[in-house]
């Protein structure tokens, strides 16, 4: 894997807010395709060690995959050639990885881990590799997925929300005072997945909950963007594919909650980080 480090989030060479924002002002939705048939393609994912990329980096690499219609599965220079694979004339995607020092609290005695800065490194599609066959994780299947959806929204229950369908308004909503969701019918909706995909958004919301993932209160918009980040995140992760008209209508979403900040690039980038904490919490929740 090809790298370069530096001691702060921005590069000269990559900076992931720049790329993030590019794709966004595009009109790409970074996390849904746009041809029909077949199952999402899922979160962006290393082919060799199976993990997943996080944050901004998942978001980038979607809307990388979206734009060449290419898998969801990446994979380094070193491990392709360990492989056979060639990649000669191939352009390279860029991320940024942390670079994570232990270090002993002055005042507690106890081990922390410290961000000391970022480095820059390559990963490639897998279809851009020449030479190699691979074999692609099988897609989850939607019902699973529908089965996940609704053991997340069992736990939250088990942990004191209120759930409500349908809402009295018949609006999708989250009450953080009565720790409350509330959603239309669900036969209102386009579809099944549509309609777990708004829910998606409302059990976001909940995670503020004391107990749950705790954060700032910064203001609406970016609690706004959170959630909307987060749901994102959980839908890819559990396959579950957003309709068009919320494909068309996302990027314009996030958009215009952005125009309250001025550093709106690093802001969104920020949004996807704190999101990625929320996405874990309830995936935890679906096992």
């Amino acid at each position: 894997m090809t790298t370069s480090t530096t001691n702060t989030a921005s590069n000269e060479a990559f900076n992931l807010a720049d790329a993030l924002w590019t794709a966004m002002q595009s009109g790409l939705a970074p996390w849904q395709k746009t041809w029909k048939g077949g199952s999402a393609p899922g979160r962006p994912a290393n082919i060799t060690t199976g993990k997943t990329y996080r944050s901004g980096n998942s978001l980038y690499l979607m809307a990388v995959a979206m734009a060449y219609g290419w898998s969801g599965k990446w994979i380094s220079f070193v491990e392709s050639t360990k492989l056979g694979g060639n990649l000669k004339g191939q352009k390279s995607s860029k991320i940024e990885v942390p670079l994570i020092k232990k270090e002993v609290d002055a005042k507690t005695g106890a081990d922390k881990e410290v961000l000391r800065g970022f480095r820059t490194a390559s990963v490639f599609n897998i279809d851009q590799v020449q030479g190699v066959e691979f074999a692609d994780a099988t897609p989850k299947n939607l019902i699973e997925s529908v089965d996940s959806m609704e053991r997340i929204l069992s736990r939250l229950q088990e942990q004191g929300l209120t759930y409500v369908e349908p809402s009295h308004n018949g609006g999708c909503w989250y009450l953080p005072e009565e720790d409350k969701i509330g959603m239309p019918r669900r036969e209102a909706f386009g579809d099944t997945y549509e309609f777990y995909s708004a829910l998606c958004r409302e059990m976001a919301h909940a995670t503020m909950r004391e107990g749950r993932v705790e954060r700032d209160k910064v203001s609406y918009a970016y609690e706004a963007m959170r959630a909307e980040i987060a749901a994102t995140l959980l839908c890819c992760t559990l396959n579950l594919p957003r309709t068009q008209a919320q494909v068309d209508n996302h990027a314009a979403f996030l958009l215009a909650w952005l125009e309250e900040f001025s550093d709106q690039k690093n802001i969104l980038l920020k949004c996807a980080s704190e999101a990625q904490a929320i996405h874990d919490y309830l995936m935890a929740l679906s096992e």
